[in-house]
């Protein structure tokens, strides 16, 4: 789309302004639901209509620092279980001090340390990230994010998380599950970058 410039006292064309909406912003793809499940299944979500994703995760656990994993499904409908270099790294805030946390794996992506749900409904943790051409053959899908936790007032949770997937496989969707195999709770919706 090219930009154009309008000056004061200038009618802006009803087309002008379809286009600009149709090429900019984010585009929710789907949301998925889980409810005390063990793994969500978000599969295709990734296409060739966007090159980037923005993946937004409200998620409770059954346990203090269970760790939010994701692991691709490729185009064949397979999970991608190797070849991941992925890093969660958090810090934990109380009224006595700060406690770090660190959870690496080669098999998954590491996203966020989860916060206990079984006491309340406000205990939750959220995360942003960001996949990189997810659906390119022929390089690796680097993802990037961030996540914040609140545990009933008790501590808060804050840290990053950083991966890559070196296979070069054209990814279609992913997978959600704590490293315990403990249930999980809550949604994740995936969007689209639109490019102009």
């Amino acid at each position: 789309m090219a930009v154009k410039t309008f000056t004061d006292n200038t009618t802006l064309p009803a087309s002008d302004i379809n286009t600009f909406l149709a090429n900019s912003g984010l585009v929710c793809i789907n949301t998925f639901t889980a409810t005390g499940t063990t793994v969500l299944s978000c599969d295709n979500v990734f296409s060739s209509t966007y090159t980037n994703y923005r993946v937004v995760i409200n998620m409770r656990g059954v346990s203090d620092l269970n760790v939010l994993l994701l692991t691709y499904i490729n185009s064949a409908g397979s999970d991608v279980t190797s070849s991941y270099y992925s890093a969660a790294i958090g810090w934990d805030y109380t009224g006595t001090g700060t406690t770090a946390h660190v959870f690496n794996s080669t098999s998954s992506v590491a996203l966020a340390f989860l916060v206990n749900a079984s006491s309340t409904t406000t205990n939750r943790t959220g995360v942003s990230l960001d996949i990189y051409d997810p659906v390119s053959a022929t390089a690796a899908t680097f993802a990037a994010g961030n996540y914040s936790s609140i545990n009933s007032g008790a501590y808060y949770s804050a840290g990053m998380t950083n991966s890559s997937q070196i296979t070069g496989t054209s990814m279609r969707g992913f997978k959600l599950k704590a490293n315990s195999a403990n249930n999980i709770t809550g949604t994740c919706t995936v969007y689209g970058y639109r490019t102009v």
